[in-house]
């Protein structure tokens, strides 16, 4: 029986172990990374000291390359520090690889259930951030959005309630008179007139 999850989903920092380019079972290349987990990134303080974690295991991180996943790829690979000028320089048996071992950086990890309807911890290099691919809009079409919602947006901030500086009352049950009955016997059993429904 395949045991659940040992990490919890979140970012922990993991150091490079091993690295290479493989086959998928379908044949599609795919780049490798193994790294062993260090610890937790703080939520709260992302770049301060790692939280510690039960045990550190080894992982991998499998990335298909295909034409649609070469951004990714390319992503990946800066953040691995990767400095090569060919992707054969990712195979530590190539007389002139890009060695990666004992690179730090941060990983992410999520919970995914596989064919089998089995849950799995599905690795992947961390994405600190994901660059605004759209064209900024320039100063003229501002002013034009400005003009076209601006009334609106004005008339509806005024007809927006102002915020309540304490919250709002709510009415509490009144306790009834009558206690609710005590059983001593643990055996013994409510009667049927003393169930309230």
């Amino acid at each position: 029986m395949p045991s659940a999850p040992f990490y919890t989903p979140g970012r922990y920092w993991g150091r490079v172990t091993d690295h290479g380019l493989a086959k998928t079972k379908t044949g599609k290349p795919q780049i490798v990374i193994r790294f062993v987990v260090m610890g937790a990134v703080n939520p709260l303080d992302p770049l301060g000291n790692i939280l510690p974690v039960a045990q550190s295991y080894e992982r991998s991180v499998y990335r298909v390359i295909t034409a649609n996943t070469e951004e990714w790829v390319l992503q990946d690979l800066e953040k691995l520090g990767f400095t090569g000028d060919r992707m054969s320089q990712l195979d530590l048996t190539n007389g002139d690889a890009c060695d990666l071992r004992g690179k730090e950086l941060a990983f992410s990890c999520k919970h995914e259930a596989d064919l089998n309807n089995v849950l799995r911890e599905r690795w992947s290099i961390a994405n600190d951030k994901v660059p605004l691919s759209a064209k900024p809009l320039d100063p003229k079409e501002l002013r034009q959005l400005d003009a076209m919602f601006g009334r609106s947006l004005k008339s509806a901030k005024k007809a927006a309630p102002a915020t309540p500086t304490s919250p709002p009352s709510l009415p509490f049950p009144t306790p009834t008179a009558e206690p609710d009955p005590v059983y001593p016997d643990p055996n013994a059993q409510a009667t049927r007139e003393e169930i309230p429904f």
